[in-house]
């Protein structure tokens, strides 16, 4: 092992102007730090296990590449390691492990380990010399790049990192890394603070990410488990995360601050069972079609929030050929609803109210030869809108379905559906079982022209302007519903129904004589 920090491929170097400081010391008696280590990223590898000594800091890295490291790089603690940027060129540098490698960074709360930019002087003094002329900013280096590594930070500072030029993140794990940080700052990042890509069990405890001018995390997982737990992530201008729309990251105990509250997606497929968890009060934002395959599960955890960005071509919405588990709680719904919707999850949009939601906003749910589906204790509102295959002349279909089944089923309870055209719409091979909800503010309820029955009880239909349910297709079994009045609903078998109208075969009788203690959207 090498220590003081001294290998064959660099060494100890007293700057020009450390040196003059150095004889200011010796003559006037003046306090002068002078000590720094630097290094050439450029033609240095640590191939040897190697240590960083605090006798040494800081350590200076130059150059316009990534200093690999291939051995245990073991950092004591209160080193400051500060990197050079060059913005005119745009070059910057940063740190590789790679295979066979590894950092063992384990500072103490009253020294943490800091890496940080060359022109940061509140970490191991004005290095460059040049008193207050420059000063540090969000990208003046890359970051740390783990590979296929074990290494563990605590208690370090990462700042000033993820540059966008070289798109990687303050910190970056891939390609099996099991890096592990705990009560560690990364902060004032150009990109992404953290980035994750497939696979990695890389692991973040009781930590802060903090002021990026992009995302918190971006990650492209979708099968290995990396996690968060006990993390503040606060002050991210685009937003919490991107996650693969097929995520796999495990959050707990998320604490959010001042962020604009939004998740976004990479990817637009579901290939392997997935969850959406839900991380502090953010909302999952659907920008285009995510696809859930016919292989595939996707679980949306209790008092997640999802929302719909209107588009031109395409609209967004949740394709499902898998199946989709969203079961909410009473507290705690799940939510699908407008991209323009501030009542939950904040102003998304962040355009301070000047929008407001409507029915049609975006595309809604739409099954597809999908069966084992649950819906429980949902609400989905404000879609419907999809316009399918365009020929370069027109749209081939127009959809207006908040829920669309083709060919699938679907099970219903406990939830509300409304503000669109059609709430429920069943063609094909279709059978919906509905119980305990609310279906209300459509144009129609329940549109069905499927070859299999369907079923709902002890639901409410209200405010529904031309039917409750219209059916051209197999019998629905609609009995014990509120219809909006006591008399029960308008229909050829009762025409002296004076609520909401139920058109074709539907077994309406009996009825619930009042409305159940449930409040319509």
């Amino acid at each position: 092992m090498r220590e003081g920090g001294i290998q064959q491929s660099y060494r100890v170097q007293i700057s020009f102007f450390a040196a003059i400081s150095f004889f200011v010391a010796l003559v006037f008696g003046v306090d002068a730090a002078f000590a720094r280590t630097n290094i050439s990223a450029s033609s240095v590898n640590i191939t040897e296990d190697t240590v960083w000594t605090l006798d040494n800091s800081p350590y200076v890295i130059s150059d316009h590449a990534l200093l690999d490291v291939n051995a245990t790089l073991t950092i004591e603690p209160g080193v400051v390691i500060k990197f050079i940027p060059n913005h005119y060129l745009r070059r910057y540098n940063g740190i590789k492990v790679s295979v066979g490698g590894k950092i063992i960074a384990q500072g103490t709360e009253e020294n943490p380990i800091i890496f940080t930019s060359y022109y940061d002087d509140e970490y191991g003094g004005d290095t460059n010399g040049d008193g207050n002329a420059s000063l540090a900013s969000a990208g003046d280096w890359r970051g740390i790049i783990f590979d296929a590594d074990e290494s563990e930070l605590s208690h370090v500072k990462i700042l000033y990192a993820a540059n966008i030029y070289e798109s990687y993140g303050a910190i970056e794990a891939k390609n099996g890394s099991s890096l592990s940080v705990s009560n560690s700052v990364i902060q004032y990042c150009k990109g992404s603070c953290i980035r994750l890509n497939e696979p990695t069990s890389a692991r973040f405890f009781d930590s802060i990410i903090s002021d990026s001018a992009d995302f918190g995390v971006y990650s492209t997982v979708s099968g290995s488990a990396p996690s968060f737990s006990g993390i503040t992530i606060q002050n991210c201008a685009s937003g919490i995360a991107t996650l693969s729309a097929g995520n796999t990251v495990v959050f707990s105990n998320m604490s959010l601050l001042g962020n604009k509250n939004i998740i976004n997606f990479t990817g637009s497929v579901i290939s392997l069972d997935s969850v959406w968890p839900k991380i502090g009060d953010s909302a999952y934002i659907l920008r285009n079609d995510i696809e859930i395959s016919s292989d595939a599960t996707l679980t949306i955890e209790p008092g997640v929030v999802v929302k719909g960005e209107y588009g031109e071509y395409p609209d967004s919405r949740l394709e499902i050929y898998g199946r989709l588990i969203a079961r909410g709680t009473g507290d705690n719904p799940i939510i699908f609803t407008s991209f323009s919707d501030d009542s939950v999850a904040g102003d998304s949009n962040a355009d301070a109210g000047a929008t407001s939601p409507d029915q049609d906003d975006w595309g809604g749910l739409y099954f597809e030869n999908s069966s084992g589906s649950i819906l429980e204790n949902v609400v989905a509102r404000y879609g419907g809108r999809y316009l399918d295959d365009f020929s370069g002349v027109m749209y081939g279909t127009t959809n207006y379905n908040m829920i669309h089944l083709k060919n699938s089923s679907l099970s219903v309870a406990t939830s509300t559906i409304g503000i669109a055209k059609t709430a429920i719409y069943l063609e094909g091979a279709s059978q919906l079982t509905m119980s305990g909800s609310v279906v209300a503010s459509t144009t129609t309820g329940i549109l069905s022209s499927s070859s299999l029955g369907s079923s709902v009880s002890g639901s409410v239909f209200a405010n529904n302007s031309q039917a409750a349910i219209s059916n051209s297709g197999a019998q629905i079994i609609a009995r014990n519903n509120w219809w909006q009045d006591n008399a029960g609903p308008y229909h050829a078998d009762n025409v002296d129904g004076a609520g909401q109208a139920v058109v074709g075969d539907v077994v309406f009788d009996p009825w619930t004589g009042k409305a159940p203690d449930r409040v319509p959207v």
